[in-house]
């Protein structure tokens, strides 16, 4: 009988210990919390309806530092805690709010250990001397007719001043220089968004209004964002390799946004409505000039990023690619050459950060 309760207790114990161990796996390698830190991130921008540029940003900063504690600590907590650190530096006016979803998403919390105080403390750093500051100051432009005319309500004219994450290219002069108003090829542009004009239809319109990305949404970032953790829900990886993509998505997009925003405003070229003031368009022009399209640039770094993690997936994203930056010109926002030369733009970005971080 001893023998027997012996071999019970040791049983128990192992069962017990197996458990625990069990526990701490699934913890470990199932619980997605950079998806549910980057689905909150999403909230903040939609809550403070951020733009394209200071979206991107905060989705960069948001993937970087969780990535970089959680690769160095091997604790989601101590990600997590930097994370909430992170957030409410750049965002000080959602402090409790950020708190609050800390306490939800971390039932069991820690105190930040030294490598994540270093960590921490580099990205604030960052983020406070990115040029961030900057981003209201126009810079010089090549235009001297047809140009785009600056406005009080522009988005964030300095954007492409800002620091990049993963790319040390500057694309400026790597890009085509755009048709303007009155030169050889820009009847064959305009003509061709009165044609996609004509053409919309109730699809078209739905499409159009997905891929939005406006004032009060998840904006351009934000939609491959989702785009991202829904390819990856289910998906058997650990929360490392997660972030780790995360982290290059997020940065290949705000890189591709930095770029895109040092070009328009270098070359300051007007919207097809300013051309044809009878165009029907399907959304308001956006308060900053046409080439490069930022939706291209932005979808042409996230197709790249993504189809280098999902290569058997990449025909499923080079579509959504088309689809999204169409949607632009069918909107009567945007020129052709806005689109192509954007998407070329966006794939080099891409590859750059591949080549740069997996190196």
């Amino acid at each position: 009988m001893r023998y027997f309760l012996l071999k019970r207790k040791k049983l128990a114990i192992t069962l017990l210990i197996i458990f625990v161990l069990g526990l701490g796996f699934w913890d470990t390698v199932f619980a997605k919390y950079s998806r549910a830190w980057g689905d909150f991130t999403t909230e903040i921008i939609k809550s403070d309806r951020m733009i394209a540029t200071t979206a991107g940003r905060l989705y960069a900063a948001q993937a970087t530092v969780y990535y970089k504690v959680l690769t160095a600590t091997g604790s989601h907590r101590q990600a997590s805690y930097a994370t909430k650190e992170i957030l409410k530096a750049i965002k000080p006016q959602f402090k409790d709010l950020i708190e609050a979803r800390y306490k939800k998403i971390e039932l069991v919390r820690q105190k930040p250990k030294e490598i994540t105080k270093k960590i921490l403390a580099e990205y604030v750093m960052r983020m406070q001397t990115d040029n961030f500051d900057k981003q209201e100051v126009y810079p010089e432009t090549v235009c001297t007719f047809g140009c785009w005319k600056p406005r009080p309500t522009a988005y964030t004219p300095g954007a492409g001043q800002f620091k990049t994450w993963a790319i040390t290219t500057d694309y400026l002069h790597l890009v085509s220089r755009p048709i303007y108003k009155g030169e050889t090829g820009y009847d064959a542009q305009i003509n061709a968004v009165r044609d996609a004009i004509k053409m919309r239809n109730t699809r078209w319109s739905e499409r159009i209004d997905w891929w939005a990305g406006n004032l009060g949404s998840e904006t351009p970032c934000g939609i491959w964002v989702n785009i991202f953790y829904d390819m990856r829900s289910g998906a058997w990886i650990t929360d490392n390799e997660l972030a780790y993509e995360a982290m290059l998505l997020t940065q290949a997009m705000d890189d591709a946004t930095i770029q895109a925003w040092r070009i328009k405003y270098h070359y300051m070229t007007e919207r097809p409505s300013m051309t044809d003031s009878s165009l029907f368009l399907a959304m308001p022009d956006p308060p900053f000039p046409a080439y490069v399209s930022g939706h291209a640039v932005i979808s042409g770094a996230a197709v790249t990023i993504l189809s280098h993690f999902e290569p058997k997936l990449t025909s499923k994203f080079e579509g959504m690619l088309q689809e999204s930056v169409q949607s632009r010109i069918y909107a009567g926002i945007h020129f052709p050459q806005d689109i192509s030369e954007g998407i070329k733009l966006g794939k080099l970005i891409g590859q750059e950060v591949l080549k740069n971080v997996e190196r």
